[in-house]
């Protein structure tokens, strides 16, 4: 049995809810790392599967483990919880349906101690699907300016890779549940502002594409978070007050209060809905080909205005063309099938006819016809 260790430099945190199919390979990945000095501090969020008895035995076998248990509360309140226990210098992220590379915490620790300057660093990562098998290759900015930049646009930080320094998280009080399902992205809002952030050049994750994970059911509010998380930069940056600091949920009343219009909240979902299926279609074909088959009826529902919905048709082409390219070939003709029930009139355009020529007419020749008249068949 691996011995406790009382005073650890790294302290690694990973809620898990109703994890049992990955959450062994998630927790063999760390107690496999190279870098030895590290307590493994692991809340079981009110699962209701085989969660707690794998976790026992583990807790079981090596020492370092600390498991706490709860009523289910959510991410941000067990994240919370396990990184106010944190004893180590540092705090590394970890979910409970990733892979850690072997060298990741050495890695990640190395470059903190060689730039003291850095409070946070992640990593790229692999994708990988259901099985395990990689699928792609996400790359993430390096340079902290150019983090410090894109962050007011997207999120260039993964969660799981991260690696914090204990003091700085404490500084800005941890994760914020008002940002649910994207407290993260607050958080390094919030972070580079007071602080330089980094990632490493070299994926040190592989992180897991499948249909459980939170998706399209909480889409919209982390889209809505995700906005608001802007909306209070924004603000801390021109006067350094928070405008949404004492706002319990961020809603879309909440974002039209301080300039974000419907058209701007539906384009947001919109295209965030785009790349969510995309991943799932690369990660869990069936659910993904299911949830591409609703994908119409899921805009209705939200609302998407219809010119909002002729720019998704153009970009799910270029979803398509994207996935034609890595010869992915019953996504792309997923994608285009989805793209002609957002737009029936999108053939109508020249630069849409040359792609089509490209996508339906190559290799495989997939004809045109096929694609208007095949609906979309989950096998």
């Amino acid at each position: 049995m691996t011995q406790q260790v009382l005073s650890p430099q790294v302290t690694i945190v990973m809620s898990v809810h109703n994890g049992e199919k990955y959450l062994s390979q998630a927790v063999d990945s760390i107690l496999a790392q190279t870098f030895r000095d590290f307590e493994f501090i692991i809340i079981n969020d009110g699962s209701t599967d085989r969660t707690s008895e794998i976790l026992v035995q583990y807790q079981a076998r090596d020492a370092r483990i600390r498991l706490l248990a709860q009523e289910q509360s959510g991410l941000v309140d067990a994240l919370n919880r396990g990184c106010a226990l944190a004893r180590g210098e540092y705090i590394a992220r970890m979910d409970a349906d990733d892979v850690a590379f072997p060298q990741r915490i050495e890695h990640q620790v190395k470059f903190l101690e060689n730039n003291p300057e850095m409070a946070l660093v992640g990593t790229p990562v692999v994708v990988i699907d259901e099985n395990g098998l990689p699928i792609d290759l996400f790359r993430f900015p390096t340079d902290s300016h150019e983090i410090a930049d894109l962050l007011m646009r997207a999120n260039c930080i993964n969660h799981p890779t991260v690696m914090i320094r204990t003091k700085a998280f404490c500084a800005l009080c941890g994760y914020r549940k008002t940002f649910q399902h994207a407290e993260d992205y607050d958080l390094w809002l919030r972070m580079s502002e007071q602080y330089s952030l980094a990632n490493l050049a070299e994926p040190m994750l592989c992180y897991r594409i499948h249909g459980s994970q939170v998706g399209v059911e909480h889409l919209n509010q982390l889209v809505l978070s995700m906005l608001g998380a802007r909306v209070s930069a924004r603000g801390r940056r021109k006067d350094g007050k928070d405008p949404l600091a004492n706002e319990a949920e961020i809603t879309p009343a909440v974002l039209e209060n301080f300039g974000v219009t419907s058209e701007q909240i539906q384009d947001a979902y919109a295209w965030a809905f785009l790349n969510l299926l995309s991943l799932l279609l690369k990660g869990n074909p069936e659910f993904g080909m299911r949830l591409a088959a609703q994908t119409p009826q899921i805009f209705q529902t939200h609302r998407i205005a219809p010119q909002l919905q002729k720019r998704a048709a153009e970009q799910t082409l270029d979803l398509a063309n994207h996935h034609y390219s890595h010869k992915r070939f019953s996504i792309a003709k997923a994608l285009v099938h989805l793209a002609f029930a957002l737009d029936p009139q999108l053939f109508r355009k020249a630069n849409t006819l040359r792609l089509l020529m490209k996508l339906l007419l190559g290799e495989r020749g997939i004809s045109f016809v096929s694609i208007l008249k095949t609906p979309i068949r989950v096998s």
